[in-house]
């Protein structure tokens, strides 16, 4: 989860383009259409009083079987029949879920969670260094289940859990001639992991057979480890042990499902370095589930999901897994202005606390950048088109992270934003527990949108940059509709590289290439498109500056090509168009 895809940063200015709406008209099968706005029509969600007056609804008559409405950034739902359900979901049919979806709150961790609607809990894994933390512990096969007892004891019967076996503090501490901390060789015999592996799952499959007392939810899905590819090289390491693990979950539980530790945001190139590697030691078997996990900004960055997507889809198709499904088990982007103030996390208080402070030390932080801000209503924007777009390219399951409650690292970073209840801590929070307008749109796309049979998606085609989504519910359909046009370059940098940024191309501009300089001035630009790059990523770079157009340039300055000059002052000039302020000309 930590490692953050560099387009999908967040890296972006604060100020949108400003677009007209434009009119569409959409195809319905009934005379009526109800339209229900995604997000509350309130400034902040701790505005919104009675949840069922905060969005605003209108009814569309049909002529000539189709509606006219208007479409923005906002998606709206567009509901035809009668979309409601006759029977519950159960709980392992939703795609629904989140990372975790239980709140520090003794009485009830999970009240937030089942009033929006979360099916899935993704929280405290089996942790073996918690479980058996002494070699005692390990040799007479003594097990101290008390701190996953708490906490899956207490999951409600409305979700169902994505359980995780932990292996830190028990593998190698490194590996011989490998540069990177950590391979996947176990210090301890596998004879006593797999005693681990299932006694965990045996406690919790819920088949009357060594249960935990009072379990109320078995878990009847398990994933190896987190984000395999951080800490290590070793895929025949990692393959081995996902193999021997899943042959022992199978073994205890021959129901239960597998995942492979979830890919971190690297997107393809991760998957072909690390995943692929695995998935051929694996030989077509043994993965029942393959998760992606992805992050971004509030603007595009849902749209990026699609290659991973397909990517991903194709390779496992090509390497023998036709069958296993792809999940999304974290997903998120922020509120508030990320930046880089000092970390409060508090000193640990017991093991759990202390395993989880060791965890985050080992993995690499993302670049420590004052990220630009995104209101309470980008985020629940995003919520909504991030969910439905990955479910309607094949996704199974999307979960929300990091946490239903802000506080990750406790620094002010990515992750301590994407939380759906303020926790008070950072950007002048209100008091802590107070909803964000993306806890009230998260609550109502489950409202609507639960239950849907998202293999029978439609996509209907309604004009450039506007997105439908219609899926059957009950008996009829939810259409979810949004216009995401391109914004301008400017808008994917921070405001103070904005202003270098500028700064720079005024410079350059201001002289005249020849002959005799054409070399020093390509060299500045290049720098310039490097910054851009690194302040925001491609897409601050990509419309004036494509990597081709680029790449020929150079060969011409290089050759010294007559032409050259010319050439390298025309883009000077769309670059310095293209940052230009709004309105200057």
């Amino acid at each position: 989860m930590r490692k953050i895809h560099l387009v999908a940063c967040a890296i972006l200015a604060a100020s949108p383009a400003a677009f007209a709406d434009p009119t569409l008209r959409l195809r319905v099968a009934s005379r009526t259409a109800l339209v229900v706005d995604s997000v509350p029509s309130a400034r902040k969600g701790a505005d919104v009083g009675d949840f069922s007056k905060a969005f605003a609804v209108m009814t569309l008559e049909a002529k000539d079987g189709a509606v006219t409405l208007q479409a923005g950034r906002e998606p709206v739902y567009v509901i035809e029949g009668d979309a409601s359900l006759t029977a519950p979901v159960p709980a392992a049919a939703s795609p629904f879920g989140f990372h975790p979806a239980a709140v520090p709150d003794p009485k009830d961790p999970f009240g937030p969670a089942r009033e929006i609607g979360v099916r899935w809990h993704r929280g405290l894994y089996a942790y073996w260094i918690l479980v058996q933390p002494t070699q005692a512990d390990i040799d007479r096969g003594v097990f101290h289940w008390e701190q996953n007892d708490r906490e899956w004891g207490s999951v409600p019967e409305s979700m169902a859990i994505f359980g995780n076996i932990g292996l830190p503090e028990r593998r190698q501490a490194k590996e011989a001639g490998k540069p990177r901390l950590s391979g996947w060789r176990l210090n301890q015999s596998e004879e006593a992991y797999l005693r681990f592996v299932k006694a965990a799952v045996e406690r919790y499959d819920g088949d009357g057979v060594d249960d935990m007392p009072g379990l109320k939810v078995p878990i009847r899905h398990w994933q190896v480890e987190n984000e395999p590819d951080i800490a290590s090289e070793d895929t025949e390491g990692y393959a081995h042990i996902y193999e021997i693990t899943y042959d022992a979950i199978k073994a205890a539980c021959p129901q239960a499902e597998v995942a492979l530790g979830g890919q971190t945001g690297g997107g393809i190139p991760v998957f072909e370095r690390f995943f692929a590697p695995v998935l051929k030691k694996l030989g077509g078997k043994r993965v029942d589930i393959y998760d992606i996990h992805y992050y971004g900004d509030a603007k595009l960055a849902w749209r990026g999901v699609q290659e991973v997507y397909d990517h991903v889809r194709k390779r496992l198709d090509e390497l023998g897994y036709a069958k296993t499904e792809i999940w999304i088990t974290e997903m998120g982007t922020y509120s508030g202005a990320p930046g880089d103030e000092k970390s409060r996390m508090p000193p640990p208080r017991n093991e759990r606390e202390r395993q989880r402070q060791r965890d985050l030390g080992q993995i690499p932080e993302p670049p420590r950048l004052k990220l630009p801000p995104q209101s309470e209503r980008e985020q629940a924007q995003d919520v909504v088109k991030r969910h439905a777009y990955a479910l309607s390219i094949g996704v199974k399951k999307t979960f929300w992270a990091w946490g239903l409650l802000e506080g990750f690292a406790h620094d002010d970073g990515f992750f301590d934003h994407t939380g759906f209840l303020y926790d008070g801590e950072f950007d002048d929070d209100p008091p802590r527990g107070t909803p964000k307008l993306a806890y009230h749109a998260y609550r109502k796309m489950t409202e609507l949108l639960d239950g849907a049979d998202w293999t029978r998606v439609e996509m209907p085609a309604l004009g450039k940059d506007v997105h439908a989504i219609r899926v059957p519910r009950g008996k009829g359909t939810v259409t979810v509709l949004w216009r995401d046009p391109p914004y301008p370059v400017s808008a994917w940098m921070p405001p103070d590289a904005l202003r270098q940024m500028r700064r720079r191309l005024e410079e350059l501009g201001g002289g005249v290439t020849d002959a005799d300089n054409l070399r020093d001035r390509f060299g500045a630009l290049r720098g310039i498109i490097e910054f851009g790059l690194d302040a925001g990523g491609p897409p601050a770079v990509d419309g004036w500056a494509p990597r081709e157009r680029v790449q020929a340039l150079e060969k011409r300055v290089l050759d010294g090509a007559k032409e050259a000059p010319a050439e390298l002052d025309a883009l000077i000039g769309e670059a310095r168009k293209a940052f230009r302020p709004t309105g200057q000309k």
